[in-house]
């Protein structure tokens, strides 16, 4: 009896030493989880909440720009010249962003809408510096936060 249970006993250890290679451990799959990359877009609202604030331009300290909310208020020397509303978009998919030849893969959009609808593509916005430029036009616009 003690000779068939110990040849059972060895039989089993074989069976686990040949398998133990072909099992998948939690550490593996972990490891897997590790390498893999994450891709995440911003959300909209708060794209929108980075432009908030007073903006002077840097190429003329005449011109600032104001977001509140969903509007942006334009102005030259302190008077008001243009009021329109603005929405933010990420992945610069809105209709207006669509333009032959622009690429917008280096940034997100802003679409301002008043008598006219212009895509803008963000290239840099922090806390102090905004820098876009109009979809379809070759210069940046660059501008400073003020108070």
């Amino acid at each position: 009896m003690i000779r068939s249970l110990n040849i059972y006993f060895i039989a089993l250890c074989i069976t686990l030493v040949a398998c133990k290679g072909n099992i998948k451990t939690p550490e593996n799959q972990t490891e897997k989880k590790d390498t893999e990359m994450i891709k995440s877009e911003p959300d909209n609202a708060d794209l929108l909440k980075v432009l908030q604030g007073k903006w002077q331009s840097n190429q003329d300290p005449n011109y600032i720009i104001e977001v509140i909310g969903n509007r942006m208020l334009h102005q030259n020397n302190g008077q008001p010249t243009l009021e329109t509303s603005i929405e933010a978009d990420a992945t610069c998919s809105n209709a207006a962003c669509k333009i032959e030849g622009a690429d917008t893969s280096d940034g997100w959009c802003f679409i301002e809408i008043g008598q006219d609808t212009q895509c803008n593509l963000v290239l840099k916005c922090d806390k102090t510096q905004l820098h876009y430029r109009a979809l379809g036009a070759t210069k940046d616009l660059a501008f400073t936060q003020v108070n």
